[in-house]
C-alpha cells in the first residue's frame, strides 16, 4: 500500500508534466500528433522511476487525484503497526497462526466484508440486503448495494442494576460502570442487540491476580442478568465474552470502596483491609468482640499488673528480708542465764546480763524502754504513782513513773548516777513541771533552775505507749540490719538480737572479758600504766573513725570510759553505739561528757560532740577521776 501510494505521486507528477506539455504547444482536443508528443517525452522522463505498465492516461487520473485530494506530498510511514492493527480491524487482514505472518482476506460475500465502526453494529444479513429496497432505493444490474448497513448501537448494551440508579445510557468500554463498597453486591444486566439464539456469553471478574468466572442467567428477550461481589479495593475489570471473545464494550471497570467499618460495627477504631475485612486500625487491640485503643487497655492491664507486681516484690523484699534477718534474729530460749541472772553491767535502758548462746558467752541488755513498770508506792496527785529511790549517797536517782488514768502506757524514766549521767525517756512536747530530788547534795530549786536541760526532761508528757513502743521496735529491727553488718576489731560485735515471741527486744553482743574501760582505771588490783593506755586509745580512736566513716555517720552520743570494752587481751573495743531508740525518747547521753550546745538544748548529737566527749575522756583516763570532780555539776551545766 505505501508504494502504491509512492508510485501514485511519480505517475501525479507524469501527468502534470503531459499537462504542461499541451499548455506549452498548444495542442487541441483534436490534435493526436501534438498529444502524442507530449506523452512520449514525459515517458521518456520518467522511465527510470516508474513501472513499465504506466500510461499517460494512468499518470493523467494519478494528477487528477492528487489535485481533486489536495495531496501536498507523500512519504513513507513512520510506524506500520497502526496501519496494520486498523487493517486487521476491519478485517482487511489476518494473521497466519502457523507462519506469524499477516495475509490479505478475500471474503466470498459482501456481508462478511462490512466492519462497522466503533460504537456502531451490523445489521442481521436479511436487513443489510434488503436495505436499499427497504429505503426506496434502486439498485442497477450487476452491481452490490448496501444502504445502511450499520445503525449507532453497541452489539452488547451493559447496564447496572441498581434501584436507587438512574443510568439510561449504557457501559461504555472502560467506563466506571458501577461504585460499591467491599462485599456488597452489585448486579448487572446485558442486553443482545443482535438477538442471537446459539450465542454463549461469558463473564470475568479480575481483581488484582485473581480471575472469577460469574454465574449468568437468561430473563428472556435477549437479555442476561448477573451479580458479582467485589472484596479488594480499588478497580476491577468486567469481562463479558460472547462466544469466546469480547464485546466491543468490554472491558468494562468496576470501582470498589472502602468498607464502611466503623458505622456497621459502631466502633470507632475499625477500618477495612484491602479484601473487605474489618480489622482494628493500628494502635488498637481486638478484645472482647470491640476495637480498644492501647492508650486505653494499656493502663487497665498494666496498672492491675503494676499492683499485683509490687505486692509480689513486697512479699519477695519481706521474704528476703526475714531471711536475711534470721541470720541475726535470736530466740529467747536459745539463750542460757544463770539464776538469778549475773549482772555484768548497766546500760542506758537498764541492766546488762551475762548469758550463754549456743556455747558463746554473750552479753544481753534491753534496747527499749519498759512499756509499764508497776509500782503503787509514792502517790503523788499530778503525775500518778511511783517510787523514788536514791542509792550511792544520793548520787544516783532511778525515778518511775505510773500514769494516774488505766492507760498505763506512759512513763519517764531519769537516772544520775554518780558518775554524772542523766537519761530522760520522754515523748512529744513537754507540758506541766515536775523535778527530781538527788539526795542531800543538791536541792530541788538548784536542778531545775541551774540545768535547762534537766528542766526540760524533768517534765513528764503523757504518751501514746502502745504506737510508741511498735515504732520504737521497728526502728530497731532497721538499726540491726546495719549493726548485724558492722564488723571491726575495734567495736564491739553484734551478735544478734530477740525480737519477737512476746519478749521485750534484746541486743546480744560479745562479751568483753574485763568489763568496761572505768571499771579497769579504778581497779586497784590492776596496774594500768601509760604503755597500756596507749594501744588502748588507738583501738578507741580507729573505732571511732569507723563509725564516722559511713554516709550517714554512726553518732556515739554517749562517749565514755564505762562505753569503752576491754577484752582479756586489753584491746578496746567500743561499745552502746549506734541505737536511736536514746535518742527517739529523748536527749541521753552522760552532762559531764557532753558537750555545752548540748547542754543547752541548741544542737544536737554530732561527729563533733563525739570529738568533745573524746576529749573528757582522755581526762577520764589518765587522772582517773570524774570529770569536774568536786564541783557543781549545774556550775558544770551552765558554762
Amino acid at each position: 500500500v505505501q508504494q502504491a501510494l509512492l508510485n501514485l505521486e511519480s505517475h501525479a507528477d507524469i501527468g502534470s508534466n503531459i499537462l504542461n506539455c499541451y499548455s506549452e504547444k498548444n495542442c487541441t482536443l483534436d490534435d493526436d500528433a501534438c498529444k502524442n508528443n507530449c506523452e512520449s517525452l514525459s515517458s521518456q522522463n520518467q522511465a527510470l522511476v516508474l513501472p513499465p505498465e504506466t500510461s499517460a492516461e494512468l499518470a493523467l487520473v494519478a494528477n487528477e487525484a492528487k489535485i481533486n485530494g489536495r495531496y501536498v506530498g507523500f512519504r513513507s510511514s513512520l510506524s506500520y503497526m497502526e496501519l496494520r492493527n486498523m487493517q486487521s480491524d476491519i478485517g482487511f487482514i489476518s494473521r497466519d497462526d502457523n507462519t506469524g505472518n499477516y495475509k490479505c482476506i478475500r471474503p466470498s460475500r459482501t456481508y462478511d466484508a462490512i466492519v462497522c465502526p466503533p460504537g456502531h453494529i451490523k445489521q442481521n444479513e436479511d436487513t443489510v440486503v434488503n436495505g436499499c429496497s427497504l429505503a426506496g432505493l434502486r439498485c442497477d444490474a450487476n452491481f452490490q448495494c448496501l444502504c445502511r448497513p450499520c445503525v449507532k448501537a453497541f452489539d452488547v448494551d451493559v447496564f447496572p442494576k441498581s434501584e436507587s440508579s438512574d443510568r439510561t445510557a449504557p457501559c461504555k468500554k472502560m467506563d466506571i460502570c458501577a461504585t460499591k463498597e467491599q462485599l456488597s453486591l452489585v448486579s448487572f444486566f446485558f442486553v443482545d442487540n443482535l438477538k442471537r439464539d446459539n450465542v454463549r456469553f461469558d463473564v470475568r471478574f479480575v481483581e488484582r491476580d485473581k480471575t472469577d468466572y460469574v454465574d449468568i442467567t437468561y430473563i428472556g428477550d435477549f437479555t442476561y442478568e448477573f451479580t458479582i461481589e467485589p472484596r479488594e479495593r480499588g478497580i476491577s475489570l468486567l469481562e463479558i465474552l460472547a462466544d469466546g471473545e469480547q464485546i466491543s464494550q468490554s472491558p468494562l471497570r468496576v470501582e470498589t470502596a472502602s468498607r464502611n467499618c466503623q458505622e456497621e460495627y459502631n466502633d470507632g477504631w475499625r477500618i477495612a483491609d484491602l479484601e473487605g475485612n474489618c480489622i482494628c486500625v493500628t494502635g488498637s487491640l481486638y478484645i472482647a468482640g470491640s476495637c480498644v485503643r492501647y492508650s486505653a487497655f494499656l493502663p487497665s492491664i498494666l496498672v492491675p499488673l503494676l499492683v499485683i507486681f509490687m505486692i509480689a516484690g513486697f512479699f519477695f523484699i519481706e521474704y528476703k528480708r526475714k531471711k536475711h534477718d534470721s541470720i541475726w534474729r535470736v530466740n529467747q530460749s536459745d539463750l542460757e542465764f544463770d539464776d538469778p541472772p549475773a549482772v555484768i553491767g548497766r546500760g542506758t535502758l537498764g541492766l546488762v546480763l551475762l548469758a550463754g548462746y549456743r556455747g558463746t558467752t554473750v552479753a544481753v541488755k534491753r534496747v527499749i524502754p519498759p512499756k509499764l513498770i508497776d509500782n503503787t508506792e509514792n502517790k503523788n496527785p499530778e503525775l500518778g504513782s511511783g517510787d523514788m529511790n536514791e542509792l550511792d549517797d544520793g548520787h544516783r536517782v532511778s525515778y518511775y513513773m505510773e500514769p494516774k488514768d488505766s492507760d498505763r502506757t506512759s512513763i519517764s524514766s531519769f537516772d544520775f548516777s554518780r558518775s554524772g549521767k542523766f537519761s530522760a525517756f520522754a515523748n512529744g512536747k513537754a507540758s506541766g513541771r515536775a523535778s527530781v530530788s538527788v539526795g542531800s547534795l543538791y536541792g530541788q530549786n538548784v536542778v531545775t533552775k541551774k540545768f535547762p536541760i534537766m528542766k526540760k526532761f524533768l517534765v513528764l508528757n503523757k504518751i501514746r505507749g502502745k504506737d510508741e513502743y511498735s515504732k520504737l521496735k521497728s526502728d530497731f529491727i532497721t538499726e540491726m540490719r546495719q549493726l548485724s553488718k558492722l564488723r571491726h576489731p575495734c567495736i564491739t560485735t553484734v551478735m544478734g538480737a530477740v525480737i519477737g515471741g512476746g519478749q521485750e527486744p534484746k541486743l546480744i553482743m560479745e562479751h568483753m572479758q574485763l568489763g568496761s574501760l572505768h571499771d579497769l582505771l579504778h581497779n586497784d588490783s590492776m596496774a594500768i600504766e601509760g604503755e597500756v593506755l596507749l594501744p588502748i586509745l588507738k583501738d578507741i580512736v580507729k573505732g571511732l573513725r569507723f563509725l564516722h566513716s559511713f554516709n550517714p555517720p554512726v553518732i556515739h552520743g554517749d562517749l565514755k570510759a564505762r562505753n569503752i570494752l576491754v577484752d582479756s587481751k586489753l584491746r578496746a573495743k567500743v561499745a552502746d553505739f549506734g541505737l536511736s531508740q536514746k535518742k527517739r525518747v529523748g536527749v541521753t547521753g552522760t552532762p559531764l561528757w557532753m558537750a555545752p550546745e548540748l547542754l543547752l538544748g541548741k544542737s544536737t548529737n554530732s561527729i563533733t560532740s563525739d570529738c568533745f566527749s573524746f576529749g573528757i575522756m582522755l581526762y577520764e583516763i589518765y587522772s582517773r577521776k570524774e570529770p569536774y570532780e568536786g564541783k557543781f555539776k549545774y556550775i558544770v551545766a551552765c558554762v
